[in-house]
């Protein structure tokens, strides 16, 4: 899903930043890079949630969380490496993690429709049918507006 769509296009952005002749393409790649990470990333931690049971998902969000700070300390160490030896091959290989990550996300695709077919959820994905949707009237659309522009120009 959306989650796998991300880490496709972070892979397609680090191979741009690879091979980009100009700082425009280098930006866009930049760009990819990062849009991918904000797809990817919520999906990601949701996709962890619903692996979890209730018992357990603390310990499993922790442990995701944690994987992610241990790339983000090895990662610059391992990449700098290969950067010295040549300057592509960081972005090639970080291209290669993220194709990697997007083929273990599309193979979770089948637990996780399985989990929200046949599984009672922790947190129910939908709101509860007591909860009764609050209709804004144009007066609080206006007094927000009103209150927003105070505080962007008399700061609060």
């Amino acid at each position: 899903g959306a989650a796998a769509l991300g880490t496709c296009i972070m892979a397609v952005g680090e191979i741009s930043l690879a091979y980009a002749p100009t700082m425009e393409l280098s930006l866009l790649g930049t760009w990819s890079v990062y849009m991918g990470q904000a797809i990817a990333g919520s999906n990601i931690a949701a996709i962890t949630s619903l692996l979890a049971t209730d018992d357990n998902r603390g310990e499993v969000m922790s442990v995701q969380q944690t994987a992610q700070a241990i790339g983000r300390v090895v990662g610059p160490i391992w990449l700098g490496h290969l950067f010295e030896v040549n300057c592509r091959w960081p972005f090639a290989f970080a291209s290669l993690c993220v194709l990697l990550a997007a083929a273990v996300l599309m193979s979770l695709r089948c637990v996780v429709k399985h989990r929200l077919q046949h599984e009672e959820l922790a947190l129910p994905l939908l709101p509860s049918p007591k909860t009764q949707a609050y209709a804004y009237t144009s007066e609080d659309i206006n007094e927000l507006g009103t209150f927003l522009c105070d505080l962007l120009t008399k700061g609060g």
